[in-house]
């Protein structure tokens, strides 16, 4: 069973949608920026509603990792009740704490899509000098939710993936650029900065069981979307 229709939840539809003993919870706030409280109310009460309804079944929800920057934010803050709820709940669970997922489509407010709406319009790009980011790709989250319910036994587990390979987000911005074949108009800061832990041991074991190479990552990343976010509205 797949609840969602976003980016998500597409990689999951297929394969997923007759399965009767997991639920894929993918209908929930995509946007990091978000602050309508309506907005957050309305995926709790789907999600109490899903865990009521499915008893039987593990959930699977995907979260978002939280540095110091970004912990104080409304969604992150939900982000941590909705886990809240499912830990609470009974349920058996798989949560996925994930940095920035990217595939063809997906919430317009995202860091590279951001990047993309600048570039195309040919817009200034303010950057914090010491702020990094990671990206993720969507049939590796996939991969990922499929290695760990296949393997694990525990029915109750935490993925963290804060990153594959963190960068800076000017560097990030000067990969984007690269494949839309355009010089971007960065402008540095020097406020705020961030970094990520060392990543878990076993997520560092499953990303090695799943042939994920974090070299080159991002650049992969973006390469292979390019033209989907090129021919995208922004």
């Amino acid at each position: 069973m797949v609840v969602g229709n976003g980016l998500i939840a597409s990689v999951f539809k297929e394969e997923y949608k007759d399965r009767d003993d997991v639920v894929i919870f993918a209908s929930g706030v995509s946007n990091s920026l978000e602050t309508d409280v309506d907005q957050f109310h309305r995926e709790e009460n789907l999600l109490v509603e899903t865990l009521n309804k499915n008893k039987d079944k593990r959930i699977v929800y995907f979260s978002s990792f939280v540095d110091l920057c970004t912990q104080k934010r409304e969604y992150f803050q939900h982000k941590l009740y909705m886990e809240f709820l499912i830990q609470d709940s009974g349920n058996d669970f798989l949560i996925l704490k994930l940095s920035q997922v990217v595939g063809n489509g997906g919430n317009k407010n995202t860091l590279l899509n951001f990047i993309c709406r600048k570039l195309k319009r040919n817009e200034e790009i303010i950057v914090y000098k010491k702020a990094y980011r990671s990206l993720i790709d969507v049939e590796d989250v996939k991969r990922m939710v499929d290695i760990v319910l296949d393997q694990q036994d525990n029915k109750c587990i935490y993925v963290t993936v804060p990153f594959i390979e963190k960068l800076l987000v000017k560097e990030i911005v000067n990969l984007v650029a690269k494949w839309f074949g355009v010089i971007p108009k960065i402008k540095l800061m020097d406020v705020m900065e961030n970094d990520f832990p060392e990543l878990e041991q076993e997520t560092r074991f499953m990303l090695k069981d799943l042939g994920i190479v974090s070299k080159g990552y991002t650049e992969r990343i973006i390469k292979k979307y390019t033209k989907c976010l090129k021919t995208r509205s922004y």
